[in-house]
């Protein structure tokens, strides 16, 4: 015989659902992995020679890295020659994939895997001493193809993206800077233009080069 839905049942139907909406209340209260998120910046910031920019990759005030440029005369074997350089430094905490910065290509991963140095790295390399021509070094410079001075090597100049490893309030997060690395005629002094920037929001999550979303 079936029992009527009395005054009973129902309170125990009200207790059951009280219960249930009260376990749901603190399973969406338990502090659950933030999303991860991509902040990415278009830039053309040009840094020509003599110059420096303090890349700030959140956007909060402080300066993450400084990526300069510089050109000076100096003696080699033969006299007095030229010598240009682009840079990047770090500052405390933050550190750049590559002890000389490896040039990245878009899709490659940004992480925990790769080895990052705090230390100044230098980007490419180009001088000139005279009778013995052009010197150049970098992974953001190709082959060069002759003839070399009085017409130039001929050198070709790379795009590549930076893999970036910095601090948020002690914690780590990782992202990439795409950067161009140009020269005036006859190979001298070096340029570089900042074309983009990007991060991971989420503390200790990777992010592949050219990753904007």
């Amino acid at each position: 015989m079936r029992k009527s839905s009395g005054p009973e049942s129902v309170r125990q139907h009200l207790h059951r659902f009280a219960a249930a909406a009260t376990l749901v209340v603190g399973l969406l209260g338990l502090a659950w992995p933030a999303e991860a998120e991509i902040v990415y910046t278009p830039a053309d910031i040009k840094i020509k020679e003599d110059m420096k920019y303090n890349l700030d990759l959140n956007h909060d005030g402080g300066t993450d890295f400084i990526i300069s440029t510089k050109h000076s005369t100096q003696m080699c074997h033969f006299g007095s020659g030229t010598y240009s350089t682009v840079d990047e430094a770090p500052v405390s905490g933050n550190g750049a994939d590559g002890s000389n910065p490896t040039r990245l290509e878009e899709g490659d991963p940004i992480g925990p895997l790769l080895t990052f140095y705090g230390s100044t790295g230098t980007i490419a390399l180009l001088g000139e001493c005279p009778i013995n021509g052009f010197q150049w070094s970098g992974n953001w410079i190709g082959e060069a193809s002759p003839p070399c001075p009085p017409n130039g090597c001929g050198l070709r100049f790379l795009s590549g993206y930076l893999g970036l490893m910095f601090q948020i309030d002690g914690e780590t997060h990782y992202g990439w800077a795409l950067l161009s690395v140009s020269s005036v005629p006859y190979g001298r002094p070096l340029a570089v233009t900042l074309k983009g920037y990007a991060y991971e929001t989420t503390p200790g999550m990777p992010i592949n080069a050219g990753q904007t979303e």
